[in-house]
């Protein structure tokens, strides 16, 4: 059941890049027969950047909702102790964050732009030529891939990590019965009178350390 569920995420995580570079080839070919032709120079970087930022939000799509589904799982396999529960919850969401991160990097690297043929005989899928990189190559846009990719996801995480746990915290402030007064005068009242061990209460939950490790 576990390796069944890694290869269908795996496969998840491939129908998704596949799905993306048809995008980009259906973009790329809107822009390049434009009867103005004012966009055709920028089709290929219309093509590439919008295609980095649905990537993007597909990445943060699918790493939210594997990763509930893995813990999931692993509660379920039902392990002794907790070092068994997070070794195997860090192997499942390893593998799957792998694939679902450097995908598309290994596609534009070393796939891309290999079988699209040549001036006369191109390669064509349903009448589309086949995704392919500028004159220059794909160096250029694999490292827009990674920075549209890598920076938005290192901001998405910084909210998470800075914003969403003092919200949560705040709120369980808020929301706690022992608090008196109105206005900011309710949150001041209820911190003076706290002991430490009900301020410690009102903390947000301490989450997995997976990802810390993710970002290493």
């Amino acid at each position: 059941a576990v390796v069944s569920t890694q290869s269908t995420g795996v496969v998840v995580v491939i129908i998704t890049l596949i799905s993306i570079i048809i995008y980009k080839i259906a973009v790329y070919s809107v822009f390049d027969t434009m009867a103005q032709g004012y966009w055709k120079p920028y089709a290929s970087t219309l093509a590439s950047v919008s295609g980095s930022i649905l990537q993007l939000v597909a990445i943060t799509i699918l790493s939210f909702v594997y990763a509930w589904l893995a813990e999931k799982i692993t509660l379920w396999e039902n392990y002794r102790t907790e070092t068994e529960y997070q070794n195997n919850l860090t192997v499942k969401r390893f593998i799957f964050e792998f694939f679902n991160y450097y995908g598309s990097c290994f596609y534009i690297a070393f796939i891309k732009g290999n079988f699209v043929g040549f001036p006369g005989h191109y390669t064509k899928i349903f009448g589309f030529r086949l995704d392919t990189c500028g004159p220059g190559g794909c160096l250029g846009e694999l490292a827009q891939n990674l920075a549209i990719i890598f920076l938005g996801k290192q901001i998405l995480n910084n909210i998470q990590e800075l914003l969403v746990p003092s919200i949560k915290s705040w709120w369980s402030r808020r929301s706690s019965k022992k608090y008196h007064g109105k206005g900011d005068d309710k949150e001041q009242i209820a911190i003076s009178m706290s002991t430490p061990w009900e301020a410690d209460n009102d903390l947000s939950e301490q989450e997995s350390l997976f990802p810390e490790y993710l970002e290493m």
